[in-house]
Parts: structure tokens; sequence; C-alpha cells
């Protein structure tokens, strides 16, 4: 909670609108930065934009893509219906899953606010990624119900 009387770090003339949650600094609203835990001054705004994403950020990153490659490509082997193609879903429940397991990782243990944020979009994109792939199996298994197996 401010006080009447705060007053912003770099603008001594303007009345303070909140505080930095890095670094507890008064800041204005022309100071402030929105950042994911709450609101930053312009100093710790510039270290969050510098502070490197790590491995198992991008890890996790790139399983992801990879799974959704492979998703598509079964989808499109649905269309197509090939089942050759169709493969490539069974395989990329797994895969996602160990993005996942590598975003749950990088929240528990890293504590750089871009690796967390980049660990969420992965955690969200394995929940879509996982209803996707159940929609999938249900449209193969009544598309090839009725044909010789492969």
């Amino acid at each position: 909670m401010l006080s009447d009387g705060a007053m912003c770090a770099q603008h001594a003339e303007v009345n303070a609108t909140g505080v930095c949650s890095r670094c507890g600094t008064f800041v204005c609203v022309a100071c402030a930065d929105e950042f994911q835990p709450g609101l930053v001054c312009e100093t710790c705004a510039l270290r969050l934009r510098e502070e490197p994403v790590s491995m198992w950020a991008i890890a996790a990153k790139y399983a992801m893509y990879l799974a959704w490659l492979m998703l598509a490509v079964s989808v499109a082997g649905m269309l197509l219906k090939q089942r050759a193609m169709m493969q490539g879903l069974v395989l990329s429940v797994p895969v996602a899953f160990i993005g996942g397991a590598f975003a749950f990782f990088e929240l528990i243990v890293w504590g750089s606010p871009r690796s967390r944020t980049v660990a969420r979009a992965v955690i969200a994109a394995l929940v879509f990624h996982l209803v996707a792939a159940m929609s999938a199996f249900t449209m193969m298994a009544s598309m090839f119900s009725g044909l010789p197996e492969f």
C-alpha cells in the first residue's frame, strides 16, 4: 500500500502509483512496466528482458514443437487414410509429455521469469495437445475400425 506522500524515484515531482515488485522502488505511471509477477521499474524491466532463457525451457519448447508436428502429420494421414502416417499420433503423446516434464522442471527449479513464461506456455500447449490427440485417436478409431491391420 502506498502512502500519500510517496514520490517516484526517477521523477521526484510525480506521485508514485506503485512499487517495483523486484527492488521495491516507487514508480509512477511513466516508469512502470508490467511483467509477470507484477509491476517493475525501468531498471528491473531491462534486467528481466536481458535474462537468458534456460536450456530446460528451450528443450521443452522444441519437444512441444515436435509433438505438434507429429500430431499434424497424423491428422494429415487420417485425412488421406494412410495408416503409416498415423503412427506419429502414438509417438506424439510421449514427446509432448517429455516437453511438459522439462517445463515442470523449469517451473520448480529455475527462477528466471522469461524461462517461467516459456514453461507456462509449454504446459498450456501440452494440455491442448492431449485434448487434440484424444480427439484424433477417437476419429482414427471410428474411421478405421473396419479396415484390416497393416
